[in-house]
């Protein structure tokens, strides 16, 4: 009898990054998170707050589907579709499109960007 036992952020992050095919630097470089924060996260010292996860979808190229996934296992409310940002995000995921052209997109339309600041 095995217990199920949930993955830690640093085991979901690694899955994914493998998955991905992607290299940790390219994940680092399209996602706009911090090195130091990307690797704190996968050697398990942070767990990473619901809009650095989402950043981390953009960084491993999911589709929304994927996203709603990851941001489940990662601990975090899935992208609300009635929530207009969420719902552009998700919708920015699905086509592929990269984290610069949702930011520009975000505040082109009155919304917080992902890269604050």
């Amino acid at each position: 009898h095995h217990e199920f036992i949930a993955e830690s952020p640093s085991d979901v992050l690694k899955r994914y990054v493998k998955q991905s095919g992607l290299k940790n630097a390219q994940v680092i470089a399209q996602s706009g998170v911090a090195k130091d924060y990307f690797y704190s996260i996968q050697t398990g010292k942070r767990k990473p707050s619901r809009e650095k996860t989402i950043q981390l979808c953009f960084g491993l190229q999911l589709n929304a589907e994927q996203s709603a996934d990851f941001l489940k296992k990662m601990g975090h409310n899935e992208l609300y579709l009635r929530d207009e940002r969420d719902l552009i995000i998700a919708k920015h995921l699905e086509s592929g499109l990269s984290l610069a052209e949702t930011d520009d997109f975000l505040e082109e339309h009155g919304y917080d960007t992902l890269l604050k600041g």
